[in-house]
């Protein structure tokens, strides 16, 4: 082989590792990932959550059913993105205050808006719920998922 074609090879290599990489840090490859952001993620059913969001805190289950909630706080003009993964359609009757016993020191949440995703089989048994409840400026988001 020769060294023209070697350094083009190392270097072809090289790249795919960095693009690879990128990709994986990013959340395009989530790879055995299994902490919170993972959560939201599929709790929102998105690929990569806005850059600005943070999850301050999280909590949930898994015995006969899923149970993921969290916390977050998020930059208002990113929150729309939230909503994009799932057909959220936005509901009425909604708590005035969100309490969460799953996440430690949860401080109250004062609901201004809230949006729900139903998912039913053709049996309307169910299968899986996804809420999310905002306050007034759309910086703190509170997110519950529930799936059989």
């Amino acid at each position: 082989m020769k060294k023209g074609n070697r350094s083009c090879l190392i270097t072809l290599g090289a790249f795919l590792v960095f693009i690879v990489c990128f990709a994986w840090y990013f959340g395009f490859i989530p790879v055995g990932e299994s902490g919170p952001k993972a959560g939201l993620r599929h709790a929102l059913d998105l690929k990569v959550l806005p850059s600005s969001v943070e999850i301050v805190g999280h909590g949930g289950e898994s015995w006969t059913d899923y149970l993921f909630v969290a916390d977050l706080r998020i930059s208002p003009d990113q929150f729309p993105e939230l909503l994009t993964g799932r057909d959220f359609e936005p509901y009425q009757h909604y708590l005035e205050t969100i309490e969460e016993s799953w996440i430690s020191n949860f401080e109250p949440l004062p609901v201004a808006e809230s949006w729900e995703w139903p998912a039913n089989d053709d049996d309307d048994s169910f299968v899986a719920s996804c809420s999310i409840h905002t306050n007034a400026d759309r910086t703190r988001v509170f997110v519950r998922y529930v799936s059989d």
